[in-house]
C-alpha cells in the first residue's frame, strides 16, 4: 500500500514538472527565442503578456522599422529592413524583438531571413535570439539585417500585407520584471503586375500630367490615381473609368491642376480597382517641380484631424493683404478670408471646421498677385 501511494505521489511530480517545463519553453526570458504569437496579429497577444514594467506602448518610448515595402510589394523581391526600439532612460542593457507578416486571413506571407547572429525565424516569425548584454545602458537600438521575401506568386489574399513588430527594451535583470514593451504595425499592397506597359509624369505650366498605358485589361473598373508629398502617404485626387476587358494598347492621361505648388517634391502611383474591388498598386513615380511659387513655410500638422488647428508661416517683402482659400477635391470653395500681413515672418493659425470629410482639401493662398497652393491630408 505504501509502495503503491509513493508511486501515485512520483507520477502526480513528473506532471507537475512536465507542465512546468513546457510553460517555460514557450514564454523563455530574453536569452533564448522569442516565443512566437507575441508580434501583435492576435488582438492582445503581445509580450506584455510576460514581460511586465508598463503598460503596451507607454514610458516614452517607440519601435519603428525601415525598409519595408510600404509603398508596395513586388512578388519575390525581398527588402532588408531594420527595426528600432527607443525608450525615454538611457537605462536599457537588451533589446528584443519579434516581427511577423499577415495577409487578409491572419495567415503567414512570404518569408523572413537574417544574417543578424542575435535573431533567427521560429513558427514564420523573425526575433531575437540571445540578445547581447550592452555593456553600458542605452535608451535605443537598431536590429539590422533583416528581410521579408515577397511571395512570388501572391495569392488572391495577399493583395495587402499587415507587418505587426514589437520590441522590448529590457532591464537585463534575468527575469522578465521591469521590461518595456513597444509595438506597432505596416501594410504593404502587392503591386500592379506588368499590365501598365508605361507610366509617367510631367510638369506642365502650374499642372502634372499622369500618363500611363496599358497592353491588356480583363475585369478592370477604374483607376485611382494618387499623390504624396512624401512617398509613403497616398491620397487619392481623381479617378478615371478603365475599359473593362481589353487585348489592345489603351493610353490614359489626367491632369492634376493643384499639385501643391511650394511643394519641391510629388510622388504619384496608379491604383488599379477591378470589378470584384480587388486592387494593385502600380510602381512609383517622383517628379521635382520647378518654378514654384513658395511664400507659406510647411504647414504643421498636416495631416490633420478635422476640429484641429493648423499654423504656418507667410513670408511677405512688404505690408499688404493676403486671400486665404480652402478648397475641396472636387474645386468647391469650403472657407475663404482675407488677412494683413507684414514685412518679414508672419506666423498665422486657423481652425479646420469639425464638420470636414474629405481626405483631402487645399489651401490657396494669395499674395502680390501669385498663387500658392498646398494640400491638407485629413484623418478621422
Amino acid at each position: 500500500m505504501k509502495l503503491k501511494l509513493l508511486s501515485t505521489i512520483l507520477l502526480l511530480s513528473s506532471g507537475v514538472a512536465s507542465t512546468s517545463s513546457f510553460m517555460i519553453k514557450r514564454h523563455p526570458n530574453f536569452s533564448g527565442q522569442a516565443p512566437s504569437g507575441y508580434a501583435g496579429s492576435t488582438p492582445g497577444q503581445y509580450c506584455t503578456s510576460c514581460h511586465g514594467g508598463a503598460a503596451l506602448n507607454t514610458a516614452g518610448g517607440s519601435v519603428s522599422t525601415s525598409g519595408l515595402p510600404t509603398a508596395g510589394y513586388l512578388p519575390g523581391a525581398q527588402y532588408n529592413f531594420t527595426l528600432t526600439t527607443t525608450h525615454a532612460l538611457a537605462n536599457r542593457l537588451r533589446w528584443g524583438f519579434a516581427v511577423t507578416a499577415k495577409n487578409s486571413l491572419g495567415d503567414d506571407v512570404g518569408s523572413f531571413s537574417t544574417t543578424n547572429p542575435n535573431a533567427s525565424v521560429s513558427d514564420g516569425e523573425l526575433s531575437h535570439s540571445n540578445p547581447p548584454i550592452q555593456p553600458t545602458g542605452s535608451s535605443s537600438f537598431t536590429q539590422t539585417n533583416l528581410v521579408w521575401t515577397a511571395p512570388a506568386t501572391p495569392g488572391p489574399n495577399d493583395q495587402v500585407v499587415t507587418f505587426y513588430y514589437t520590441g522590448n527594451a529590457a532591464n537585463g535583470n534575468g527575469a522578465s520584471s521591469g521590461d518595456f514593451i513597444y509595438a506597432g504595425t505596416a501594410t504593404s499592397s502587392l503591386v500592379l503586375p506588368v499590365t501598365l506597359s508605361a507610366f509617367n509624369v510631367s510638369e506642365s505650366g502650374k499642372s502634372v500630367a499622369v500618363k500611363w498605358r496599358t497592353e491588356n485589361e480583363t475585369n478592370t473598373d477604374y483607376f485611382a490615381i494618387e499623390r504624396s508629398g512624401d512617398g509613403q502617404r497616398f491620397v487619392e485626387i481623381g479617378r478615371m473609368l478603365a475599359a473593362g476587358n481589353s487585348s489592345s494598347p489603351r493610353d490614359y492621361n489626367f491632369t492634376d491642376n493643384a499639385p501643391g505648388f511650394g511643394t519641391a517634391t510629388l510622388f504619384y502611383r496608379i491604383t488599379t480597382v477591378d470589378l470584384d474591388e480587388k486592387k494593385s498598386i502600380s510602381a512609383i513615380k517622383k517628379i521635382g517641380l520647378s518654378g514654384n511659387t513658395s511664400f507659406v513655410s510647411t504647414i504643421l500638422p498636416n495631416p490633420v484631424r478635422p476640429g484641429e488647428e493648423i499654423k504656418f508661416t507667410i513670408q511677405s517683402e512688404k505690408r499688404q493683404q493676403v486671400s486665404l482659400s480652402f478648397i475641396s477635391a472636387d474645386k468647391k470653395l469650403l472657407k475663404t478670408s482675407r488677412i494683413q500681413v507684414v514685412e518679414g515672418a508672419n506666423i498665422y493659425s486657423v481652425l479646420i471646421p469639425a464638420d470636414w470629410s474629405d481626405a483631402v482639401i487645399y489651401l490657396s493662398v494669395v499674395m502680390g498677385g501669385k498663387r500658392q497652393q498646398i494640400p491638407l491630408l485629413l484623418v478621422k
